[in-house]
């Protein structure tokens, strides 16, 4: 991220069975952005391209139709990309209004699997939501507000990953990223 003066490397999860992939999409975008997909015209063409409307995570909402559509995904364990990202503070990847607004109406489609998920998996769909949103918070320059967030996640649910996402935060942008950089690398 040019402007920022940090870079951070995204790392998709890796899924045993094709079948698993919407699951574990409810609970967090497990492909990543659209410079991490190649995906066939005719696939994306079945399930519609992606969505227009949508004030952001136009990839993420498409990923989930793909996978409801029981699409095959592959995973390849090699960088195939290297993007720069040249954000604006107005940029949509950075709106948190659009962002907000985006997963609402992702709950609003997929309401009813939201509803069967089990307590453990829609606490850590709340935690990497959280995780994204602080994320989005530091990328503005808004570290007090990025550090609300997590405090309001260990108080509602006492897990104590949040604590270590508000002392990343402590340092500035730069240390979080790459805090989170390492402790990703050492999962």
């Amino acid at each position: 991220m040019v402007n920022e003066r940090t870079s951070y490397i995204t790392k998709p999860e890796k899924v045993a069975r094709s079948s698993d992939v919407f699951d574990k999409l409810l609970i967090s975008n497990i492909i990543g952005g659209t410079p991490m997909v190649v995906a066939k015209k005719a696939s994306l063409l079945k399930v519609g391209a992606f969505n227009e409307t949508f004030p952001a995570l136009q990839d993420y909402e498409l990923w989930l139709r793909m996978a409801k559509a029981h699409m095959q995904f592959s995973f390849i364990d090699a960088a195939l990309t290297q993007c720069y990202y040249h954000t604006g503070r107005r940029s949509i990847s950075k709106s948190l209004r659009a962002h907000e607004l985006a997963l609402s109406l992702i709950d609003e489609i997929y309401k009813e699997q939201y509803k069967s998920m089990s307590p453990a998996k829609y606490r850590q769909c709340q935690y990497i939501r959280r995780k994204v949103f602080s994320h989005k918070l530091l990328l503005t320059g808004q570290l007090s507000q990025a550090r609300a967030v997590q405090l309001q996640g260990f108080v509602s649910t006492g897990d104590p990953r949040y604590l270590g996402n508000i002392v990343g935060t402590l340092f500035g942008v730069r240390f979080a990223f790459r805090a989170r950089a390492l402790i990703t690398k050492f999962r």
